[in-house]
């Protein structure tokens, strides 16, 4: 059963979705949404990791969702408060804390890459999907900021944004909650303060299996691979889905859902 629930980081709320195994429990996964996005974009993926055995745990990206944005919250914040999420549920399940599979999506993965150095004993895996690393500045060039500017305009300008984002039209139902998430106070400046961020990857080597799922057609980064991306994570497994835009776990979620089956299978119990 779906259902929402919260904990408190310092007055940060931090929304989550707890979804069990039809059976025994072979993978915990931690599947974290995209500050641009929500929980519900992972909703199409989730009975079929669930059918695998696979325990999932949903979470927004603290300071967005439909929690009140306060504070800006930092990357190395953000990493903080997800443990605290799924150190929650390893006491629920028993008191024993688990190694979780980590799964990002685009700004998202600078959280899950921080996960990591905070507590790599923790962590099984990780799988990025369109990993969002380059600077805002570096974002201008390659489409991002263009998206800024028509989600906040008008209703018309907004469906132009989500298509750009997608990469496909969608009906209004659908990303209506994007806009709604987008034009929170706050929201705008934070999305800013992380992209402001950044990390030097040659300091911080993982040592995780890695997995990076790209997108051909994805108007946010580009089709082709960052070189900043294979820099960062130079071990890890690389996969294209040529006809994707930026959120493939929504609009190509059978393809991004066998990957994730066949590499948790591969790197889990």
């Amino acid at each position: 059963m779906k259902m929402d629930r919260y904990l408190s980081f310092g007055g940060v709320p931090v929304r989550f979705q707890v979804f069990r195994p039809l059976g025994d429990t072979k993978n915990r996964v931690a599947l974290i949404a995209s500050p641009l996005l929500s929980i519900e974009q992972y909703d199409r993926i989730i009975p079929s990791l669930q059918e695998k055995g696979n325990y999932c745990v949903v979470c927004d990206f603290p300071g967005f969702g439909p929690s009140s944005v306060r504070d800006r919250v930092s990357v190395g914040q953000a990493a903080k408060m997800l443990w605290g999420v799924l150190d929650e549920i390893d006491k629920e399940e028993g008191g024993r804390l688990y190694c979780w599979h980590l799964v990002g999506h685009g700004l998202s993965c600078r959280a899950v890459y921080e996960m990591i150095r905070l507590s790599p004993g923790s962590v099984a895996s990780m799988a990025m999907l369109c990993p969002v690393f380059t600077s805002g500045r570096a974002l201008k060039s390659q489409g991002f900021m263009r998206f800024v500017l028509r989600a906040v305009s008008g209703r018309g300008s907004f469906a132009r944004a989500a298509r750009f984002l997608y990469g496909k039209k969608l009906p209004e139902k659908e990303w209506m909650p994007l806009r709604r998430n987008f034009n929170r106070p706050g929201v705008r400046e934070n999305i800013i303060s992380i992209l402001s961020q950044e990390s030097d990857p040659q300091e911080n080597a993982l040592f995780a299996p890695q997995m990076v799922i790209w997108c051909g057609r994805d108007a946010v980064l580009g089709g082709q691979i960052s070189p900043d991306i294979k820099k960062r994570l130079p071990d890890g497994e690389y996969h294209t889905l040529p006809t994707a835009g930026h959120v493939p776990m929504y609009t190509h979620a059978g393809a991004v859902r066998d990957y994730l089956r066949g590499w948790l299978g591969s790197n889990g119990s």
